[in-house]
């Protein structure tokens, strides 16, 4: 089967080019830069070069292919308009053929705060403005007759390198660790390695029109992720509650996410695909023995 990725040099999209690529799946990935070349040449991946801004360029060279897993995001304004021309370009590009599976990448911050309750597929969206150009890239996808399109809602993703939104780093450099909004607020979480299964789980097994949540962790305590982490790391810091205000003004209006309270199931891809993370607690989190 052959696969096409956006964003495969990504947190995300990275780890699903190689755990596609070690199930024997050919790797078709889109690359605008030198570096992202070398990563994608490095991982076994055949190399598409383009932009997303511009797919009409480099459209035509991914020839017949079985698969696209979107994971192209730029986490800029400019996010919605460069979706919009992508989808666009896609569905223009594939009139009059077969139906393409196509694996959209939602987020669960567009769940917007669910306090104590676990959001789950199907509930619908808070109306954030950050994440508008989002729901409309998913109506202009469901709409589309030449999409099969399924979608995944990603957790806040960590990997074994450390990344923890820079809570890991605030240790390395003597803290304080910075937490956003409210040190009682939780987040949900999922590992790289674990997401990377679920896309390839949905993939091979995922219904057109099915959405599917990913998280190992479905909700934690921002203020005990911060302490775990110090504990495991022997840092003896404290916590810097950041106003999430002053972090949307520093990095942009889809840094809002990091000040919500929130829970997401993931019961529904246990359940109807088997997807089984392995690092489903705090205790698994960032501990040493991933340095």
């Amino acid at each position: 089967m052959k696969v096409f990725v956006t964003g495969g040099t990504g947190s995300i999209g990275l780890p699903v080019v190689q755990n596609l690529l070690s199930h024997g799946y050919e790797v078709l990935a889109l690359a605008r830069s030198e570096r992202s070349v070398r990563l994608l040449k490095k991982a076994g991946a055949v190399v598409i070069d383009g932009d997303l801004r511009r797919p009409k360029d480099w459209l035509a060279q991914i020839g017949e292919i079985d698969v696209i897993v979107h994971l192209g995001l730029e986490f800029s304004p400019e996010d919605g308009e460069i979706d919009k021309g992508f989808l666009s370009a896609l569905i223009e590009s594939r009139s009059g053929q077969k139906p393409l599976r196509f694996i959209m990448t939602g987020g669960c911050w567009i769940y917007g705060n669910t306090g104590d309750h676990k959001a789950q597929e199907g509930e619908g969206f808070d109306e954030s403005e950050a994440w508008d150009w989002w729901a409309q890239s998913l109506e202009l996808a469901n709409s589309a007759l030449e999409l099969e399109t399924i979608v995944i809602h990603p957790a806040m993703v960590w990997s074994k390198d450390g990344n923890c939104f820079g809570m890991l780093d605030d240790i390395r450099s003597g803290g304080p660790v910075r937490v956003h909004e409210n040190a009682d607020h939780r987040w949900t979480l999922v590992n790289d390695e674990d997401l990377s299964d679920l896309y390839r789980l949905v993939l091979e097994q995922g219904q057109p029109g099915e959405e599917y949540n990913a998280a190992g962790e479905e909700g934690v305590c921002l203020g005990d992720l911060a302490r775990e982490l110090c504990k495991n790391h022997n840092h003896h810091s404290w916590l810097d509650v950041v106003a999430i205000a002053d972090t949307v003004r520093e990095q942009g209006e889809w840094a809002e996410g990091f000040g919500l309270d929130q829970q997401m199931s993931s019961e529904k891809a246990r359940r109807e695909l088997g997807w089984k993370p392995k690092s489903c607690d705090i205790s698994s989190f960032f501990s040493s023995r991933h340095e």
